[in-house]
């Protein structure tokens, strides 16, 4: 598992746990994910820094990063109200 929070990346390592808890939204989001689609990414929805969602592309997805996931075409972008 990695987690990306801002632009760092947290991965679980020996004495490096990581608890990600989800909301209902969140859930009904991941039961309807395919095995193509392993990133969830969530932005506030009055984000002023990532207001687009070419803007959160960028974010999710820079050029300077490796893919982490599959089928990028395949993600979806959602709001976390």
């Amino acid at each position: 598992m990695r987690i990306k929070i801002g632009y760092n990346w947290y991965d679980v390592l020996p004495g490096q746990p990581i608890m990600i808890i989800f909301s209902e939204e969140d859930l009904e989001l991941i039961k309807g994910m395919t095995p193509e689609q392993n990133a969830l990414v969530r932005f506030a929805t009055d984000d002023p820094v990532y207001p687009t969602d070419e803007d959160r592309l960028k974010w999710a997805y820079p050029p300077s990063e490796p893919v982490m996931w599959n089928n990028v075409e395949n993600q979806e972008l959602t709001e976390q109200k």
